[in-house]
């Protein structure tokens, strides 16, 4: 089967896992496979939030789901990009890096609205809401139809280039692991503009070298995984405040978790490609923690994301069927509830964050991985 026709396979996008993937498939296997899994999700996800605009009601425009899973979708696909470039740096990613950011922003916008508009229809079947919103979900519902438009426009276009894209990565990616070049001579960083994912540059966990220049690369699937995992996870203490004696709600500042929560759905996407290395206990117990601290980190930005939209972005209301001061009593009202949601998230999250980040979570995984990292570096000295 031709790379191009892989991509557009349905057996081909599995969803949270790749299939196939053993703790013994060679490196030369398993990054081609990891990347025709993720970008063939993304590509088969494009079609259905095309197929949103195809209803002429205004209320019913989309499944929101479907915006959702594709940008999903993109970051899972950034995750793999990632171990790629831990592991085979000389392959570049850039152009590929930009088309993927590039269509998370776009169905960024359109998840933006797609969370207003279910919170403001929420309020509407709250009997305690007296004041009247449905105007202002009108607004929100127009922006969105807009949006459609354009997401339909633009897709099409971002299909034909990343599945280009994409076929070009995958050519040079095998053929770098097939035979190494000289590396790439490393860019300085700048450290006032921090990289979105910080995981690569965290050398707490070494990853197993290279081969020689001109041989090819031979290294298994776990001997990488669990190292490239080890340097993701240290990069989210980095980037997370610690849960010590002096914490506090202080310390879930807007900023600091919008950062969190960059790094932690890094990580996360990233453990889900060790899935052929990772226990069934990490799957049992830390997972599930792992999903519930990204929910709440989640319902934080969310909650801060509508105040600012309707702060920031609330439409005018020139149209004279609109009340302006009723509109006016609306906005009130719905900013007070979404001032109200935010700051009961971030305690939520207050209560959940001191248990993860240490004998709940950071530790048990902790020791997890580095039992992983032993028994691989033991086999190795077994095999040598």
């Amino acid at each position: 089967m031709s790379q191009t026709a892989a991509l557009m396979d349905p057996k081909v996008a599995t969803g949270k896992f790749v299939d196939g993937l053993t703790a013994d498939t060679r490196l030369q296997e398993a990054l081609p496979a990891i990347v025709r899994n993720r970008a063939a999700t993304v590509l088969q996800l494009i079609r259905p939030v095309l197929h949103d605009g195809e209803s002429a009601n205004v209320e019913g425009v989309k499944d929101i789901e479907h915006v959702h899973q594709l940008r999903v979708a993109t970051r899972r696909f950034a995750a793999a990009m990632t171990l790629v470039e831990m592991l085979v740096p000389e392959t570049p990613h850039e152009k590929l890096d930009r088309e993927i950011k590039l269509l998370r922003r776009l169905g960024g916008k359109a998840r933006d609205l797609d969370v207003q508009i279910r919170s403001l229809e929420r309020l509407l079947l709250n009997p305690e809401q007296t004041h009247d919103v449905s105007q202002i979900l009108q607004q929100f519902q127009l922006r969105r139809a807009a949006m459609q438009d354009r997401l339909e426009r633009r897709l099409p276009l971002n299909e034909l280039r990343l599945e280009r894209r994409v076929r070009k990565y995958l050519e040079q990616l095998q053929a770098d692991l097939e035979s190494r070049p000289a590396p790439r001579e490393s860019q300085p960083v700048d450290p006032a503009s921090p990289p979105e994912v910080p995981a690569a540059l965290v050398t707490s966990h070494p990853l197993p070298p290279a081969p020689p220049v001109g041989e090819a690369d031979h290294r298994t699937f776990q001997a990488c995984i669990v190292p490239a995992i080890q340097q993701c996870l240290s990069a989210l203490w980095l980037a997370a405040p610690a849960a010590d004696a002096d914490f506090s709600l202080d310390k879930l500042s807007a900023p600091t978790l919008h950062q969190v929560r960059i790094v932690c759905k890094q990580f996360r996407y990233l453990a889900e490609l060790g899935e052929p290395v990772l226990p069934q206990s990490f799957w049992d117990g830390l997972y599930p923690q792992l999903q519930q601290i990204q929910d709440a980190l989640g319902e934080v930005q969310d909650s801060v994301a509508a105040v600012e939209g309707l702060t920031e972005t609330c439409p005018a209301f020139e149209d004279d069927e609109i009340d302006g001061e009723q509109y006016a009593h609306g906005l009130m009202a719905v900013l007070k509830v979404y001032s109200g949601q935010a700051e009961a998230a971030r305690h939520e999250l207050a209560k959940l964050w001191p248990p993860f980040a240490t004998t709940g979570f950071r530790e048990p995984l902790t020791h997890m991985l580095d039992q992983l990292s032993a028994a691989e570096s033991s086999q190795s000295a077994n095999e040598n």
